[in-house]
């Protein structure tokens, strides 16, 4: 006859399960035993805090010991739970998406900066490779006052479902148009031509030689063709500043993510094609030059 496990309160599943990724030594241990706690039982966190005594089933123990020891062998936690926070808002998930990465909210926040002062009434924003939708989401959702559009893109169906999805759950799924295709193409139907005031993208950036030291946190979980980009890193970059003139109107504004050591060639590339005084560099929370700014005039 099976041995049967004593039942277990959400306080003992979690101050064990909290000693097994110390053990491991997985960071933010505390954090991530209650996210995927919470995930299996369907649930906020707070749940977890107002129920410390209540007893879990057999069933439940055995799916968040299952999915605890998922994290411990390298599976993040917004790929166990589908789940991830961008710019404080929500955001489903899956293995057809880049998971959002913090560093990303720097082309969506510097993009509602520059929206308070541009002096249109209506915005019309493209965002070139949206997969998630975070930054078209985000800004569409944060962008308080203003009248705008957003013509987000991607080469991947099952990208611009769960952007689809995303967009609906934030509610702002009336200002976004999802577009399929490669780059400008997909926005070739819409005839955008010197319309946008703002392009947004974060494109793929990391070289061959750096993907292959990539952790298998990353490797095994996010698609390749949403990091990988030829010609060290620049060959999206090249492709979007070449073309970016022809879509943006006078004064609007390209914003791009960029990779570690990057940030000079990139500059010299866009000075090629447009006025040095307006191309600009910000760096990120960790001082990483991150993101190139350029106002086309």
């Amino acid at each position: 006859m099976p041995m049967k496990h004593p039942a277990k309160t959400i306080s003992d599943a979690l101050r064990e399960s909290r000693l097994f990724l110390a053990r491991h030594k997985i960071p933010d241990a505390n954090l991530a035993t209650e996210i995927i706690l919470a995930h299996v039982l369907k649930s906020y966190r707070t749940y977890l805090y107002r129920n410390f005594y209540k007893r879990l089933s057999l069933r439940q123990l055995s799916v968040y010991n299952k999915l605890t020891q998922q994290h411990i062998k390298g599976k993040p936690i917004s790929r166990i739970t589908g789940k991830k926070e961008f710019m404080s808002l929500p955001f489903i998930i899956n293995r057809h998406v880049l998971s959002p990465r913090p560093e990303t909210e720097l082309v969506a926040e510097e993009a509602l900066r520059l929206i308070q002062s541009y002096p249109a009434d209506k915005l019309i924003i493209l965002d070139i490779g949206t997969g998630s939708g975070n930054i078209a989401v985000s800004v569409a959702k944060l962008c308080q006052n203003r009248h705008l559009h957003v013509f987000a893109s991607d080469t991947s169906a099952q990208a611009l479902k769960i952007a689809r999805q995303n967009a609906r759950i934030n509610g702002v799924e009336k200002l976004i148009t999802f577009c399929k295709g490669d780059l400008f193409r997909a926005f070739k139907p819409f005839r955008l031509g010197h319309k946008a005031d703002f392009i947004l993208t974060n494109p793929p950036y990391i070289t061959p030689c750096e993907y292959k030291k990539l952790p298998n946190s990353v490797l095994k979980y996010d698609p390749k063709h949403a990091l990988y980009a030829k010609d060290d890193g620049l060959y999206y970059h090249k492709q979007i500043m070449e073309k970016a003139s022809r879509y943006l109107r006078q004064n609007g504004y390209l914003l791009m993510e960029m990779g570690m050591g990057q940030c000079e060639n990139l500059k010299k590339l866009a000075a090629e094609s447009y006025n040095p005084n307006q191309i600009k560099i910000l760096r990120d929370y960790n001082d990483i030059p991150r993101m190139l700014s350029i106002r086309y005039n």
